[in-house]
């Protein structure tokens, strides 16, 4: 699929996805409530009563579960499940002069040569069954996550540094030889090259340690069979904060997690947290309305969080509606192979078209890498808001009158909600502003790439380095972004 330079749409600095919280009789008392995810908290309240001094602990948190995949965090897409069920070697954190800090680690330490890692581990880590972790568990989760039978896209960009791992990924070796579990505390790590990125990229998902035992017989597939063991195996263990209880369709949950009694970090402040699926429903001209579904569903009291859309004016009855930010990038991008978007005027007047400030505020980005990451290119910049060079340019075009277009949303549910709701401010804009008419496909990921004319992806980096943003872009959009990948490689490399 032959695409045209990508579109940024989008935010950089995203808040039209902030949180309304439920307050009409909710099945458990969540007036005020922290959820803490093992390094960061954040206190989320289901009451207009602005002067509550502190989150009240216990009870049930009823939230969308935005994936459908696997619980597997070295194949599946579930991100923020993850951070919830699986903590790693290291945690990246919101603070930029600190972004770094051990988690399972209790320290590490670098040679001069920044070639080899030494880890000690916190002293009686365990699993959440009670099960010890050791560091030779971290040596095994990662050598099953490049073993090519694993399935895992991502596991190479994680650890390719470390001697051995395209061995394994290529199927020549089952051992990684660049790895050794010194002792049940100590983990040992040899790079064939210094890697600024190391740190961060052993705190991705894919680097969570497992327990081999567990994995022998689990079962992560989320549209499982309720019960507390599955028919095809037992329920996934790991070292976060919660850890699973149910997995499976049973009373209107998919998944549920309770506190992990085991974890090492500090206990979040609530018991459960339940995830429910979303069943999209139409709106009154028969598309289907994603905003409109989440909406009733927190009305109705279904679920206690949801994403709320910078154009809407009002805030649901007794919702308090905290603004968030996250370091992440959405864009559009055109298939020129779909008529008419292989003439260029109508591209252009597509993006003229978009009011993504107005949307986005306070950050709209308009290319990949945004102003403060190695790589940044001001002269990348697409062309900005502008109606009157939208209409002259849809003109120039010739015809009057475009086919109805397919827009497929290459991001999951789970991180792609509230751009999902951007995206439909964006459609409704083009058809008001030039006529242009764009259905969104009901089915996402590779299953409508390659009929899309429109296709809008969403990139949450998980550490701050442009690899994080365009490695995944460089994944659909191939040799285009691949060379910007190049080009800022020699830059980031010298990040110390």
């Amino acid at each position: 699929m032959k695409l045209a330079r990508l579109s940024i749409l989008s935010v950089c600095a995203l808040w039209f996805g902030v949180l309304g919280c439920n307050s009409p009789e909710p099945a458990v008392d969540l007036s005020d409530i922290a959820v803490n995810n093992g390094s960061t908290s954040v206190t989320v309240s289901s009451t207009n009563d602005k002067s509550a001094a502190q989150p009240r602990s216990g009870g049930t948190l009823r939230v969308l579960l935005g994936c459908n995949d696997s619980l597997d965090p070295a194949v599946g897409d579930c991100h923020a499940i993850y951070d919830e069920v699986y903590a790693r070697m290291m945690a990246i954190t919101d603070d930029p002069a600190n972004s770094i800090i051990p988690d399972l680690a209790e320290s590490y330490s670098v040679s001069a040569d920044s070639k080899t890692y030494t880890f000690t581990l916190r002293r009686d880590l365990k699993f959440s069954d009670g099960t010890p972790l050791t560091a030779q568990d971290f040596k095994w989760s990662w050598e099953r996550a490049l073993n090519p039978n694993t399935g895992s896209e991502e596991a190479l960009g994680i650890f390719g540094a470390i001697q051995g791992a395209a061995d394994i990924a290529s199927g020549s070796a089952e051992t990684l030889q660049g790895v050794m579990a010194a002792d049940d505390r100590t983990l040992i790590v040899e790079l064939t090259v210094p890697s600024p990125l190391f740190l961060y990229q052993v705190a991705d998902h894919v680097a969570a340690p497992l327990s081999q035992s567990n994995v022998q017989n689990w079962d992560t597939d989320i549209r499982s069979q309720p019960g507390s063991a599955t028919n095809q195996g037992s329920l996934p263990i790991g070292t976060g904060p919660f850890r699973v209880d149910q997995l499976g369709t049973d009373g209107g949950a998919v998944l549920r997690l309770e506190t992990n009694p085991h974890h090492h970090g500090e206990m979040p402040s609530i018991d459960e947290v339940v995830y429910v699926p979303l069943e999209l429903r139409a709106n009154n001209t028969g598309q289907v309305d994603l905003a409109g579904t989440m909406l009733a569903m927190y009305e109705s009291g279904d679920i206690d969080i949801s994403p709320f859309g910078s154009r809407d004016t009002e805030t649901p009855d007794g919702s308090n509606v905290p603004r968030t930010f996250s370091s992440s990038i959405a864009f559009l991008a055109f298939n020129t192979d779909v008529a008419p978007l292989g003439d260029v005027r109508v591209r252009r007047a597509l993006v003229a078209a978009s009011n993504v400030a107005e949307q986005h505020a306070p950050s709209a980005a308009y290319s990949l890498l945004w102003e403060g990451l190695p790589g940044f290119d001001a002269d990348l910049a697409v062309d900005r808001y502008d109606p009157a060079l939208a209409a002259s340019e849809v003109a120039a075009s010739g015809p009057s009158s475009f086919d109805t277009l397919t827009l497929c949303h290459w991001s999951n549910l789970s991180s792609g909600l509230t751009t999902r709701i951007g995206v439909a401010d964006l459609l409704e804009d083009w058809k008001t502003q030039l006529g242009f008419e764009v259905v969104e496909a009901e089915d996402s990921g590779d299953e409508c790439l390659e009929e899309a004319g429109i296709i809008a992806a969403y990139i949450e980096p998980t550490f701050p380095d442009p690899h994080a943003v365009l490695g995944p872009a460089a994944t659909l959009f191939g040799e285009q972004v691949q060379v910007q990948l190049d080009e800022v490689a020699g830059i980031a490399d010298t990040v110390s």
